[in-house]
């Protein structure tokens, strides 16, 4: 499930090598204010940490062009995971990480997170129409698409589709 978020960095961006040799990855931490309600007592907010890693090239690029500092707002849209690990008393902690997949390049616009979104929602909207507007072109030329062809708009018709009813604000 995709989530767009956004908090402050609570750390300096990191690039880090692959252990394969193959590229880089970013990795960042941030605190996102989430609030917490009990039956008849006050609403209490607090800020959450999450790990966040980017392995998209294209993102990272971003990343490294905004400059980031910690302290900076960001938005982004990522999906949850989870590392874990026994500390030294021999407990299991569970640590939840985003992946992100898209990250707004205006920094530190809190504002600007319901543009933001309506932008996520627009590209998978268009995404799907591409593909609707592609698989007219090939029934009005009668054109018998290969069907690796067929089978790759199809796939990215019910993508575009499961990006629109995976979009949740957090």
């Amino acid at each position: 499930m995709k989530h767009i978020m956004y908090g402050r960095l609570g750390t300096e961006v990191e690039f880090r090598e692959m252990k394969n040799g193959e590229g880089e990855y970013a990795t960042l931490g941030i605190y996102t204010p989430v609030s917490k309600y009990k039956e008849n007592e006050p609403k209490k907010n607090e800020d959450v940490y999450y790990n966040l890693i980017c392995v998209n090239e294209k993102e990272i690029s971003k990343i490294k062009q905004m400059d980031l500092k910690k302290g900076d707002t960001i938005n982004f849209i990522g999906s949850l995971s989870s590392d874990s690990y026994e500390n030294k008393d021999g407990k299991k902690i569970v640590r939840p990480k985003y992946f992100i997949e898209y990250i707004d390049p205006e920094k530190g616009k809190e504002a600007s997170l319901y543009k933001f979104v309506d932008d996520a929602i627009t590209r998978a909207i268009d995404n799907f129409d591409f593909a609707l507007e592609e698989e007219k072109k090939m029934k009005k030329e009668k054109m018998q698409p290969k069907s690796d062809k067929k089978d790759e708009l199809s796939n990215f018709k019910d993508k575009s589709i499961e990006d629109i009813g995976e979009i949740k604000p957090f």
